[in-house]
């Protein structure tokens, strides 16, 4: 397994160079959210990371809130020029209600309580909506590139509570999963080495009933920081090493396990 990390915005001091050195071989920066958010630092962060050897991977947050074929076309639109080689889709919106959804967290570890004042739970977007959109906008997205892999980010958890339908069409599609094992247990400061040690120690993803095995794991979730960049970095593992990963983005298939 080879280590990569996920950037966006908030990320915005990163030693690609260093990180290289260190062992990091992939790259996955935000794009675009929705069809209202470019990203402020797509450009840089994909073409420092690609200078500096790594593969590099884009994605788009889709909102089931706004038109499908408006995501893509406000996508594309800013990623055509760019030298990225494989496209991700991330998956995991399902609050209708930006302000609720952040209030309840001010709340009680239940959500529903804050001192004496109720706080009401954010409204979900309907488990079909959220998959018409993922499949419409994934559907888009592979016609414009279908030389390049499409990957589509989730949780199992995620899928299996709000968004079901999924499961109909998730298999055609190569998986990006978040599952955070070690958080609990890592220091708040680490360096690439002892990261690499506690990655490397067998730990079991789910993955949604169907589908086959992830292709990437999201397995931090900025729970620490680690040198060669000034914020918390999303860590994530590829399920092959540099040569394999290298093969996945030309057209090859990764070994089923």
């Amino acid at each position: 397994m080879i280590l990569g990390i996920d950037v966006s915005r908030y990320d915005e001091k990163v030693d690609w160079k260093y990180l290289k050195a260190q062992g990091v071989e992939f790259a996955i920066i935000k794009a675009t959210q929705g069809d209202y958010l470019r990203d402020a630092s797509l450009e840089r962060h994909v073409i420092e990371a690609r200078s500096a050897g790594l593969i590099c991977g884009v994605y788009h947050w889709s909102d089931p809130l706004r038109p499908d074929e408006a995501q893509v076309s406000f996508f594309l639109s800013f990623i055509r020029t760019l030298p990225f080689q494989f496209v991700c889709l991330d998956v995991e919106q399902y609050w209708a209600d930006w302000n609720k959804w952040s209030n309840q967290f001010a709340a009680s570890p239940s959500g529903r309580r804050k001192g004496s004042r109720r706080v009401a739970l954010a409204p979900r977007i309907s488990p079909s909506r959220i998959s018409q959109n993922a499949r419409t906008v994934a559907t888009l997205i592979r016609k414009e590139y279908p030389e390049k892999r499409l990957v589509i980010y989730t949780r199992t958890s995620f899928v299996l509570e709000y968004a079901r339908p999924m499961l109909n069409w998730l298999s055609e599609y190569p998986l990006w999963l978040a599952q955070y094992p070690y958080w609990r247990d890592l220091q708040n400061t680490l360096n690439w080495s002892d990261l690499y040690g506690k990655i490397n120690q067998p730990c079991a993803i789910p993955r949604p009933p169907g589908c086959q095995p992830w292709t990437f794991w999201q397995c931090s979730g900025d729970r620490f920081t680690l040198p060669g960049i000034s914020s918390r970095p999303d860590v994530n593992v590829f399920r092959g090493d540099r040569t394999a990963l290298i093969r996945w983005v030309n057209g090859e298939d990764l070994p089923a396990r």
